[in-house]
């Protein structure tokens, strides 16, 4: 009976020891945080659209990679309007600059060539 009692206090203290580490800490949240709301960085990268005409827009992976690929080779979306933009001035720049070369003039006037006969050589 006297090892059944010291077993039992045994067991409290184990039990007591093990609830007790386990205090709740006010700095721990009960409950999982929510998922947060990410705004994805969207990107033209350079690997997945390879040599075609219209690029591959794909989004940044939390590392910093392409999401579909995992490549670096990259840049932003936003600035490739901004080339766009700078390559559509420059053209009209440069055709605003190109000296006028006048228009072309027929070598008869429709008049003249209603007075004109008909002639069919023979």
């Amino acid at each position: 009976m006297l090892i059944a009692i010291a077993a039992m206090i045994a067991v409290f203290v184990l039990i007591y020891f093990y609830t007790g580490s386990r205090k709740s800490d006010s700095a721990q949240l009960s409950e999982p945080h929510a998922p947060l709301a990410t705004i994805g960085i969207q990107i033209i990268c350079g690997d997945c659209s390879g040599d075609s005409r219209i690029p591959v827009k794909t989004y940044l992976n939390r590392s910093g990679n392409c999401d579909q690929c995992g490549g670096r080779s990259f840049i932003l979306a936003s600035d490739l309007a901004l080339y766009a933009l700078q390559a559509k001035a420059a053209q009209s720049k440069s055709r605003q600059s190109l000296p006028d070369r006048g228009r072309v003039l027929p070598f008869e006037s429709p008049a003249s060539r209603a007075n004109r006969a008909n002639k069919i050589a023979v």
